[in-house]
């Protein structure tokens, strides 16, 4: 889908429609600081989140 481009969410209050795929991405953190699920409108969406840089490693 997206190659290389970095994610910057400054303020997000809702994912109307669709799922979130962040994989792949070696450089980049703080993913794991995102409560995806409320995000979401519906409980159907999901989010795939996977082989991203390890959190341990961001400062």
């Amino acid at each position: 889908m997206f190659s290389g481009i970095s994610l910057l969410v400054l303020k997000q209050h809702e994912i109307s429609a669709g799922n979130v795929y962040v994989t792949n991405n070696s450089q980049l953190c703080y993913y794991n600081t995102v409560n995806w699920t409320r995000l979401f409108r519906t409980n159907t969406q999901k989010a795939l989140i996977r082989n991203n840089r390890d959190p341990k490693e961001c400062s």
